[in-house]
């Protein structure tokens, strides 16, 4: 079972359960990074042919459900409409699925029927087809290996912890079967090392705990610390194909991975010496109790067998469920104003209600079939030891067994039997572990942005930027939304950017500031290539206001400054340039005023003031502005673009008020990711072209 990790990548999660079906090992990134997605997902064509380029043929056709029966399994199944999913088997008219977005499920043919579209695809493989072991370690495993001293340190302490409790019902047999004095010097003997045997346990495992303790946080901070310095490196494309509440849930992931790895796994491993070690210890009291506690313990293994299977796909789709919820609760957070404003409150609690009730559903199943494996370990735990008693007082005539070593038996067995029973337990969190890791793992195997050596320590924009037939799509398989892009910025210029909504003036700055990158072409600082410069040096040429440039929540100070030292009086200055300082004097606490998240307590022009305060505070060589000042009032408008001028920056300007770009030194209009002009504002009037039009309209 493959899960998709992005929004729309359903049809490549397909492929990948197919590949590794017919043997050949891939994962879902790797496939990704041969077939990145598109912001619209994967059509039947598309997964024909990535299929079709390892030597997989397929085949499309319309099926009604009463068709499918006769079929070769695996297929893929166009599902309600916008989906895909695939149909692994169906057997006494149940239909077995693996959704990429839900998980294993089994169905009735009428639940099937309500969601099936009625096309298929099916799969046959070339004689040129080659499987493949893919032999990838675990990114997140690495942590383990890594710490494997200190684990082993821990191992070693809790078997030996567990050494000496087997010690009990030993001592417990020598008491009653050397029949016990008080005043004997035996009895003295006996209790100094009791003594001894409570306080070393009590400090071997007060020293245990602490150990622990300290290996959670060394191993929480440096998960913690690698998985956010890597996802804040991620490519700006991979947060556009993700929720938020999808990157929360999986940075909150890693809190429950490092409890797992330092407490289940452990145990899981103890549980295995221990079985041996008590199996010893009984086997040197009897033989046939051995046999007997082997056999209840397999028994037991049958019994909840069918019920761990069915908590393991309850854990997969609670995990799925918790993501669906943290993402309805973000949006519900984030959109709060929209909502008030659009009156939809009840819709969105009850969005909300929706989603949680699905998870609280599993989460109740998944907390009933938990109850069924606790409560006949319960009721084993509370029985076995009479239980045993009443075996061991039948098999004492075999045996020659004494009261002592019956008693014993009787405080082993439930020693013997508790590592099994903790198995079952610790296997359900390891599969929960399973499901963390997925996402933990997407995260870590999605390739960081490239930042190689930079040609020079003080590379900087003397000349001009060359962007040289520059071609950009989203998805392999989608359209073009650049097409032949060929720009000169010269030092100094003013270059507006405008067209139609859709005809790609965001996309183009993008790539532009380095966000993105382009499938074809290059781009030129002052004859160097963007490659050689690297990613970072490259963007601290550029300053950029963006549409969805926001505000962080913190003092204003921080929010101009980011962690840089500024002086007082340089960001007075600034703000002064373009009209806020006045703003910041009138508020209590001045620089020091706390922003709320996303800048809510400002106003939509103020904050676009500050934004724009903090570009410029860079001292950047070019300044990006994508409608970065559709919400000024027209005097502050006139003292930004006054001050834009007065500096002699190279500006890039994307608006749609095109009153505002009038002096620009040039103009591009775009037209279906085409550049289709380019001129001053009355050499474009003239023209009499589009962006004619576009002024008319304006």
């Amino acid at each position: 079972m493959i899960y998709q990790m992005e929004n729309s990548e359903c049809g490549l999660a397909c492929c990948a359960m197919i590949l590794n079906y017919f043997k050949y090992e891939i994962s879902l990134n790797e496939l990704r990074e041969i077939y990145p997605s598109s912001r619209s997902g994967y059509s039947l064509l598309s997964i024909s042919k990535v299929l079709g380029d390892f030597n997989i043929s397929s085949h499309a056709f319309k099926a009604s459900v009463r068709d499918l029966k006769p079929l070769s399994f695996p297929l893929i199944c166009f599902w309600e409409s916008s989906h895909f999913i695939i149909l692994e088997k169906i057997s006494k008219n149940k239909f077995y699925i693996l959704d990429p977005a839900k998980g294993r499920q089994r169905m009735s043919i009428s639940e099937f029927e309500r969601h099936y579209s009625n096309i298929i695809l099916t799969f046959k493989k070339l004689d040129s087809f080659m499987s493949r072991k893919d032999n990838k370690k675990s990114p997140v495993l690495k942590y383990f290996f890594k710490y494997r001293n200190k684990l082993g340190i821990l191992f070693f302490v809790t078997a030996l912890l567990y050494v000496i409790q087997s010690l009990v019902p030993i001592a417990n047999r020598y008491i009653i079967d050397t029949n016990f004095k008080d005043d004997s010097y035996s009895s003295r003997m006996l209790f100094t090392i009791l003594f001894i045997f409570t306080v070393s346990f009590s400090l071997m495992y007060l020293l245990r705990q602490i150990y622990v303790a300290s290996l959670k946080y060394i191993m929480d901070k440096e998960i913690s610390y690698d998985f956010m310095k890597h996802l804040i490196y991620l490519p700006y494309s991979f947060y556009e194909k993700r929720t938020l509440g999808d990157i929360l849930f999986r940075a909150n992931s890693i809190v429950y991975i490092r409890e797992i790895l330092s407490n289940n796994f452990i145990a899981a491993i103890l549980d295995l010496l221990m079985i041996v070690v008590y199996a010893v210890v009984l086997f040197s009291f009897s033989k046939y109790m051995v046999i007997f506690l082997i056999s209840l313990s397999l028994a037991l293994s049958i019994v909840m067998y069918p019920i761990i299977k069915i908590s393991k796909n309850l854990i997969d789709k609670n995990i799925k469920e918790k993501v669906n919820v943290q993402n309805i609760t973000s949006e519900v957070i984030s959109k709060n104003s929209d909502i008030k404003l659009t009156g939809e409150e009840e819709f969105w609690i009850n969005k909300w209600d929706n989603f949680n009730t699905k998870q609280l559903i599993i989460g109740r199943k998944l907390d009933i079939h938990l109850s069924i494996v606790s409560s006949i370990t319960n009721v084993l735990q509370i029985i076995l030891p009479v239980l045993t008693l009443i075996v061991g007082v039948n098999i004492k005539t075999f045996e020659q067994l004494t009261l002592g070593q019956i008693v014993a038996i009787s405080t082993v067995s439930p020693y013997f039997i508790s590592p099994i029973i903790s198995l079952s337990d610790n296997y359900i969190q390891l599969m929960l572990l399973k499901g963390y890791f997925l996402r933990i793992e997407d995260v870590f195997n999605t390739k960081s942005e490239l930042i190689p050596e930079r040609v020079s320590q003080d590379i900087k924009f003397d000349k001009k930027i060359e962007l040289k037939d520059i071609w950009y799509k989203y998805g392999l398989f989608d359209d073009y939304v650049l097409k032949g892009i060929n720009v000169t910025i010269k030092k100094g210029e003013t270059v507006a950017i405008v067209g139609e909504s859709g005809s790609g003036k965001s996309t183009l700055a993008k790539i532009l500031l380095g966000l993105l990158e382009p499938n074809i072409g290059s781009i030129e600082v002052d004859g160097v290539e963007k490659e050689e410069i690297g990613q970072t040096l490259y963007r601290k040429i550029f300053g950029a206001v963006l549409q969805n440039s926001t505000l962080s929540y913190g003092t204003l100070r921080e929010n101009l400054t980011f962690g840089h030292f500024v002086s007082d009086e340089e960001l007075m200055t600034n703000l002064n340039s373009i009209g806020l300082s006045n703003v910041v004097k009138s508020l209590p606490l001045g620089l020091e005023t706390i922003i709320a998240e996303e800048g809510n307590n400002f106003s939509g022009g103020q904050q676009q003031m500050i934004l724009l305060a903090r570009c410029l505070l860079s001292k950047p060589s070019v300044v990006v502005l994508d409608e970065a000042t559709s919400s000024l009032d027209n005097l502050s408008q006139q003292i930004t673009t006054s001050y834009l001028s007065e500096i002699g920056t190279t500006k890039i300007l994307i608006a749609h008020r095109l009153d505002t770009i009038k002096s620009a030194d040039k103009i591009l209009v775009m037209h279906n990711g085409e550049i289709v002009e380019i001129g001053t504002h009355r050499e474009l009037l003239e023209l009499g072209g589009i962006y004619k039009q576009l002024y008319s309209n304006n």
